[in-house]
């Protein structure tokens, strides 16, 4: 499978920072790796936009080939992701 890259979020996930957020993780998928960790320990908050950033990355990551999986997620964004059927 490769190495791998953990990848820490931190702070909120919203509007203002999904599309520096979602231009990262691309730059995480192209890099080589053939897994990432997303360690959403210090994700303060998280609204539709950066809910749209978790869900566009799991198939982005099966088209690159590349492993996905989320670490340490607050129970906030664990509810979010149950709800929307997204865990």
């Amino acid at each position: 499978m490769g190495r791998g890259v953990v990848a820490a979020v931190s702070g909120e996930m919203d509007y203002m920072t999904g599309p520096g957020l979602w231009e990262r993780f691309d730059e995480l998928l192209a890099g080589g790796a053939g897994f990432v960790v997303l360690d959403l320990s210090d994700a303060s908050f998280c609204d539709s936009a950066g809910l749209n950033v978790l869900l566009r990355a799991s198939p982005e990551a099966t088209v690159r080939d590349v492993g996905l999986v989320t670490a340490c997620v607050p129970p906030s964004l664990r509810r979010i992701l149950e709800m929307t059927g997204a865990d």
